[in-house]
């Protein structure tokens, strides 16, 4: 009987040994793999936060830049309106802007804008001196 004791405490350590033996690597690789999973997944994220902040730093910027674009084409129109207001004696908005093409087609193409035009608002009573400003102004 002690025998049969001792056979089976042997047994029974070297299923305990051929248990830790196989449980020991599995246990090894499930810890490394949550460690590099998490640690891949937070530095995804991370590149993910970065990307979307230079995304929107970069759109800050350009809009900073087509408004400022914008503005300025808008107050050099109002001073021109103005100035050539006093200077001519037509109503306010009848003007000729100089290299008119060129000016709006730099700003249109600066600021990615489909179209940028020079309506000036026409009052019913000066609409047929409009016209014939505009006729005799045409080539602006």
């Amino acid at each position: 009987d002690e025998g049969k004791r001792t056979e089976r405490a042997i047994f029974c350590s070297k299923i305990f040994f051929i248990f830790v033996l196989l449980a020991a690597p599995a246990a090894l690789a499930v810890s490394v793999f949550v460690v590099l999973r998490d640690e891949e997944a937070n530095d995804f994220g991370t590149q993910v936060q970065n990307t979307a902040d230079e995304f929107i730093a970069l759109s800050n910027h350009n809009m900073d830049s087509i408004i400022k674009v914008l503005a300025t084409l808008s107050m050099s129109a109002s001073s021109l309106v103005k100035h050539q207001k006093q200077e001519s004696g037509f109503p306010a908005g009848f003007i000729t802007i100089t290299d008119a093409e060129e000016q709006f087609e730099a700003a249109r193409n600066s600021t990615g804008a489909l179209v940028i035009a020079y309506m000036p608002i026409v009052q019913s009573s000066d609409y047929d001196l409009w016209m014939l400003y505009s006729e005799e102004n045409k080539g602006w």
